[in-house]
């Protein structure tokens, strides 16, 4: 089983930064990703395909965009109930 922790320490206050983070250090398969929908895809298939454990920390604020924040809460709250044994979410806030 492939393990990844991505940690967030600094505020997040861009979308991009999630993205970046995450496909950074998990190594999905594409970079770049400017939008939602690609993340969402990306991150689905890994997880699908791939015997993979990933554990996201946010150590500060999440600082998004409303609508922005939304959408992610949205998708964390997806994967963890589609995944809860591949990926885990933590926040100290």
């Amino acid at each position: 089983m492939e393990k990844y922790t991505v940690t967030f320490e600094d505020e997040v206050i861009r979308k991009e930064q999630i993205f970046e983070g995450i496909t950074d250090v998990v190594k999905l398969g594409f970079s770049g990703i400017s939008n939602w929908d690609a993340f969402d895809e990306l991150i689905f298939e890994n997880l699908e395909a791939r015997d993979i454990q990933i554990v996201v920390n946010h150590e500060s604020t999440l600082r998004l965009p409303a609508r922005d924040l939304e959408i992610y809460l949205d998708l964390r709250s997806e994967l963890s109930l589609k995944f809860g044994d591949k990926i885990q979410f933590n926040f100290s806030q």
